[in-house]
């Protein structure tokens, strides 16, 4: 457990995200001078820092940032479901500032004339920026909707990705969004103060359609965000939580998921898991050396999703996040974390030892295969090797018998078909040779 807890502090100080408060400094005033120059025709209101930065989630370079832009704020009794269950508002009529001019014709405000009206104005200010000079930068963007991403750009080399998202403010939470949440089971965590505050903290509307929104729908759909009250979760200063390792686990997971390759899997995935363990494990339960631990758990649930293909929205559990994950790509993650929970030690020392190239599952490994005779030699392979391939790279005197007469045994188990890696045959794993019973397999 020593050498894996080693190899684990290791891992995370490789993932140390770096140059953020260069990053912040760089980025920041920018975005400021863009509201300032937007302000000029809208009045937005004040500027919301979202995204892993400011959760303190991030890892590796300072390189990405999430802004959200709130258009109006409004007091709003009651969100609709839908079949998807996803919540969403179509009745937003405008009475204030120049964003009324952005209805359809029923006098709803329209999600689609709102980010197009919005990336104007970005447009209009960044083209200010570029003829200013003054930050040294240039900057480009685009709209991708519902936000308008601004690069910052330094002889030719992209810098910094930053997201602006403009949101509807909804001042405090409709009561058919808190009931099921804040009525729950939970262990002691959060507690009464941090639900209160949470509820009151609001929620944000952003301009995309919900699943399921039939097409006469879709240009006034406001889909519902919780970024605030996410951003409360995480950062929660309640002296039982403050400096464990709550943050430092989701900063690990979501540093397997970019070493592993889990296109599947979103941050966001991975942010609504680690809640979910928040809520079923008490703050005692998250002390620093109990790191690995908990590390192994949330593995754990992630697999038992992925088997599911369900994970649970965290405020809104009817919702499904996993709906459009297909059986292959669920099996190779589940493959991975299956080979990770085995031996976590010799996981993260690969990972140590290869995380600046590529894909661990990609790089050769050895096995150990033991022949008829009890001796043991080490093979190379990968993980997209088959098991014939094996079979025929062994050389011939360890079978000491024909091909055909002999069977690979893996944990107990005879491997007939497949590859390495759906197996799950891993680092240091051993492979046994034995004679085929006659008659059989």
């Amino acid at each position: 457990m020593g050498d894996a807890v080693k190899e684990l502090n290791k891992y995370i100080e490789k993932h140390k995200v770096v140059h953020l408060e260069s990053a912040k400094r760089d980025v920041v005033p920018v975005v400021k001078e863009i509201i300032q120059k937007i302000n000029k025709n809208e009045r937005l209101g004040e500027l919301e820092y979202t995204g892993s930065i400011y959760q303190k989630l991030k890892i590796d370079d300072a390189d990405e940032f999430d802004f959200d832009l709130p258009l109006l704020e409004l007091e709003i009794d009651k969100i609709d479901s839908h079949q998807s269950q996803e919540f969403a508002y179509y009745g937003l009529k405008p009475d204030q500032n120049g964003f009324r001019n952005l209805s359809d014709g029923s006098g709803k405000l329209s999600s689609e004339r709102v980010v197009q009206a919005f990336a104007n104005y970005v447009s209009k200010a960044v083209t200010e920026l570029n003829h200013e000079g003054k930050h040294g930068f240039s900057f480009e963007f685009k709209t991708n909707h519902p936000a308008v991403t601004l690069k910052f750009k330094k002889r030719g080399e992209l810098l910094y990705d930053v997201d602006l998202v403009p949101v509807i403010k909804v001042k405090s939470w409709p009561d058919n969004l808190t009931q099921g949440w804040e009525s729950r089971g939970r262990n002691g965590w959060p507690t009464r103060d941090t639900i209160e505050e949470v509820k009151k903290s609001g929620c944000s509307l952003v301009p995309k359609f919900p699943k399921g929104v039939s097409t006469s729908e879709r240009d006034v759909a406001w889909r519902c965000t919780f970024n605030h009250a996410e951003k409360i979760l995480f950062l929660d200063s309640n002296p039982c939580i403050t400096n464990n390792c709550r943050r430092p686990v989701l900063r690990i997971l979501k540093s397997l998921r970019v070493d592993y390759g889990w296109p599947k899997i979103r941050s966001y995935h991975l942010k609504t898991l680690m809640l979910h363990e928040f809520e079923s494990h008490a703050p005692s339960e998250w002390k620093s050396n109990d790191m690995l631990l908990r590390l192994k758990k949330a593995l754990e649930r992630l697999r038992d999703f992925l088997k599911s293909k369900n994970c649970p929205h965290y405020f809104l559990p009817g919702i499904n996040l996993f709906e459009e994950f297909d059986g292959p790509s669920c099996e190779q993650i589940i493959r991975d974390i299956d080979r990770f929970l085995q031996n976590p030690e010799k996981a993260l020392k690969m990972l140590n030892e290869n995380v600046s190239t590529c894909s661990v599952r990609a790089e050769s490994f050895q096995i150990f295969v033991k022949d008829l005779h009890g001796r043991t030699e080490a093979v190379d392979v990968k993980g997209k090797m088959s098991i014939e391939e094996l079979n025929t790279k062994l050389d011939s005197s360890m079978r000491a018998a024909a091909k055909d007469q002999i069977q690979l045994i893996h944990k107990g188990h005879s491997l007939t078909s497949g590859s390495i890696e759906s197996n799950n045959i891993g680092p240091g794993d051993d492979i046994h040779l034995q004679v085929r019973c006659r008659g059989g397999s």
